[in-house]
């Protein structure tokens, strides 16, 4: 099995995730802007986005090119600084896996929070979040939240490969048609 892993970060943290399948299953290491459909080898692709407040960073070429990998293993790694919910996973995933990406399996990853690496408008939006947040009365807030409210202004590295157990199975399980 060839693996091409293709990756947007914007921190860093998706890009880690990245390089340790690639380490795992040598083959095509391509960050996003490099990614040419025409030009895949290999049975598998696997792509690592990043998930903001907005969604999934760069979803829209995987939506765009899902097309023109007919005959592809396809799946997508999502990289996010909260701890994994289930349920929030699964509502991130039916509202931005619809239409062409609808039967394309994702997997999570925790990353880290690096406010020194943030851009001065992630740092206005996270600050207004922030404010949001804390004003809300403590029993009204979601898990993420309270611990937004305690990860707020400080740096954290959660990046564990295990996160990659679950996508390693999906890899190593084989469709009942191939040969």
């Amino acid at each position: 099995m060839q693996v091409t892993v293709v990756y947007s970060s914007k921190y860093g943290s998706t890009k880690r995730y990245a390089e340790e399948l690639h380490r795992r299953h040598p083959g095509a290491l391509l960050e996003l802007k490099d990614f040419r459909p025409k030009s895949l080898r290999g049975d598998v692709v696997v792509f690592f986005a990043p998930i903001y407040a907005f969604g999934l960073l760069n979803l829209s070429t995987l939506e765009r090119d899902i097309s023109r990998m007919q005959g592809k293993k396809v799946a997508i790694f999502c990289v996010g600084a909260s701890n994994y919910n289930k349920k929030e996973f699964r509502r991130l995933y039916r509202q931005h896996f619809d239409g062409p990406l609808k039967d394309v399996p994702a997997f999570y990853g925790r990353g880290a929070w690096q406010r020194d690496k943030m851009t001065r408008m992630d740092k206005v939006l996270l600050r207004l979040n922030y404010q949001t947040i804390k004003n809300k009365h403590k029993d009204k807030l979601q898990p993420w939240e309270e611990e937004f409210l305690t990860i707020y202004g400080k740096n954290w590295d959660w990046v564990d490969f295990s996160y990659l157990d679950a996508l390693e199975e999906w890899l190593k399980a084989r469709d009942p048609f191939d040969d």
